[in-house]
């Protein structure tokens, strides 16, 4: 299936549905950060072009399933990028139609459940990069193909419900920080050993402690840039 607004935009509350293989094209907006844009297939593209974001949230099935990501490119100013996968996804490693990977001037953010592969490059020009491998039936691993590019103006996010692999093989570039948070599936053990843990550690800076407290005590691995110990 095609969907093609080369004037106007793709948006609406429905659901999207071509089950093999979804082309979406507009000049000012796939959905919204506000609201995505629900699909329902197994091999997605998409391409803005003016204004506005592309956001989308995609169920391939009743249950979550695999979706190959071919392209998400946003030319507009200002513009996001953001794709959700109820299911594992991989941003696969084609050039579609002259464009590679995800790319936004804005923001771009990838969220499957889960694995997540990061077999393409990722770009924001004036923005900042998360990658979500969350919770899901399968290992929720994010995973690196050697040699990819992953270029944000602003900072670099990576979380995984288990592990962050062959990231070292990447091509990393950041105007900002690197954040790394695998192991978020790992139980909670509650606020008050957060609390006992900065202070055993002597984790002073605000960002340390907020982290440690959102977290509710999450046994976590954090790769501040002075390093933190592996719980």
């Amino acid at each position: 299936m095609s969907l093609r607004a080369d004037d106007g935009a793709v948006a609406g509350a429905g659901l999207v549905t071509g089950t093999a293989k979804i082309d979406l094209a507009a000049g000012y907006g796939i959905g919204s950060i506000d609201a995505p844009l629900r699909t329902r297939t197994a091999t997605l593209s998409t391409y803005n072009n003016y204004d506005g974001d592309i956001a989308i949230t995609n169920y391939n099935s009743a249950t979550p399933g695999f979706l190959k990501l071919l392209t998400a490119y946003n030319r507009a100013s200002a513009g996001a990028v953001r794709i959700e996968n109820h299911g594992a996804m991989t941003l696969a490693s084609v050039d579609y139609g002259g464009e590679r990977g995800a790319a936004a001037q804005g923001g771009v953010t990838l969220i499957a459940n889960s694995p997540l592969a990061i077999d393409n490059d990722v770009n924001s020009a004036a923005g900042n990069i998360d990658l979500t491998a969350g919770n899901g039936p399968g290992g929720d691993n994010l995973v690196f193909k050697s040699g990819v590019t992953i270029s944000a103006a602003g900072n670099v996010t990576l979380k995984a419900g288990n592990a962050i692999q062959n990231l070292a093989a990447a091509n990393l570039a950041y105007g900002g920080s690197l954040v790394q948070r695998p192991d978020q599936n790992l139980p909670a053990v509650g606020a008050g050993a957060a609390r006992a843990v900065a202070e055993e550690y002597d984790l002073e800076r605000d960002e340390e402690v907020q982290y440690l407290m959102l977290q509710a005590g999450r046994v976590f691995r954090a790769g501040w840039d002075r390093g933190a110990p592996d719980l």
